[in-house]
This record gives C-alpha cells, structure tokens and sequence, in this order.
C-alpha cells in the first residue's frame, strides 16, 4: 500500500522538476555563450544563424532544414512509442499553463483572497513579458534586447513582438489553457495518425 501511495507522488515531484528544469533551461538559452558571441542566435538581419559550435549562412540552408526534419521525425517517433510524453510533459503549452497554476496557487496561499487575484494577474503579465524578450532574444542580440528596454531603443518590430509573444503566453496559459490543446494545435490533431494499438495512451480512473 506504501508503495502505491507513494508512487504518484514521486512521479508528479519528478514532473513538477523536469518541467522547471525545461522553464530554466528556455529562458537561459539567449544568455549562453559561446567563443565570445551568444551561443544560440537566430539572427534574420544579418542572415547568420549561430548555434553553439556552428554558423550556418542563407547557403547552409540544406542543413537548417535538415535539423528540423530530423526533429520533426523524432517527435514522431517518440509519440509513435511513448504516446503524449511531449504534450505531458515538455509542450510549452503545458509547462505554462503549470507555472501560471503554480504561481497562482502559491500567492493564494500567502496573501488575501482580495489581494490574491491582482497580485497573480501582474506575476503572470511579468512572466508573459519575460518571456516575449526570451522568445524575441532568440532572434535579437539578448543583451541589447535588454539594454533597449530601459532606453527606449527597440526597433518598432522588436516591441510588436515582444508585446505579441507575451500576450500570446499571457492568454494562453492563462485563460485558453486546455482549449489550445483541444482546439489549436496542429499536433493534436496529428497524434492519432502516429500511434497504434501498442502505443501508450492515458486513461481515467472513473472513481
């Protein structure tokens, strides 16, 4: 009986600890360095894609595209074998949706129901906004990106999607939340067509 007890338990302790690892990890991806440059930088003006070790230019677009097909071709697979391990896991959907929860949970439990709601609204926008730059630093030099936020030198471009990517996770995570799931993703409308009768798949207990 100890054993099934606790079973969930460390499962859902494991889940809480690899989803904030996955968080940590996203949003310290723009900050890594690498030979002097940031190590991950998508950088579209200029036409230079630098990814740790490599920099690929508009001629090493064969290569590009094939990183993204073997992705592509790994995640289907993994449904193919281990059934919703992304989308339980590792969707940024998900993870969201857990932190905004998280966060929301931990405030009721320090602060006032009148003072609650407010102060959990404002933790998500910060959040959101956080990681639009994030999102946007992936594309942008992350320090400048910073810098400009305080100085009033974003690029008109910068600001729209800084303002949309944080929107987007804002009303994502924090009001659509499972109906991104079951209405907008393309992958979850694709998971039937990658699985067999030997694939893993959730059930509910009816109790």
């Amino acid at each position: 009986m100890s054993i099934t007890a606790s079973s969930p338990l460390r499962a859902w302790r494991w889940r809480r600890t690899l989803g904030l690892a996955l968080l940590v990890l996203f949003h310290a991806l723009p900050w890594l360095q690498w030979d002097g440059r940031q190590a991950l930088l998508l950088d579209l003006n200029a036409r230079r894609f630098d990814l740790f070790a490599w920099t690929l230019w508009p001629d090493d677009i064969g290569v590009l595209l094939g990183l993204l097909a073997v992705m592509a071709v790994g995640l289907a697979l993994l449904t193919h074998l281990a059934g919703r391990v992304w989308c339980g896991h590792a969707c940024p959907q998900t993870l969201w949706t857990r932190a905004f929860d998280g966060i929301a949970q931990a405030l009721a439990r320090v602060l006032q129901a009148k003072l609650a709601r407010p102060a959990t609204q404002l933790a998500w926008l910060l959040l959101s906004l956080w990681t639009g730059i994030t999102f946007v630093g992936l594309f942008s030099p992350i320090r400048e990106l910073v810098t400009g936020a305080f100085d009033g030198a974003w690029s008109g471009w910068e600001t729209f999607w800084v303002l949309f990517y944080a929107g987007a996770t804002w009303g994502n995570a924090g009001f659509l939340r499972e109906q991104v799931c079951r209405s907008l993703c393309p992958f979850a409308r694709m998971q039937p067509l990658l699985t067999d009768p030997h694939t893993p798949r959730m059930l509910y207990d009816p109790r």
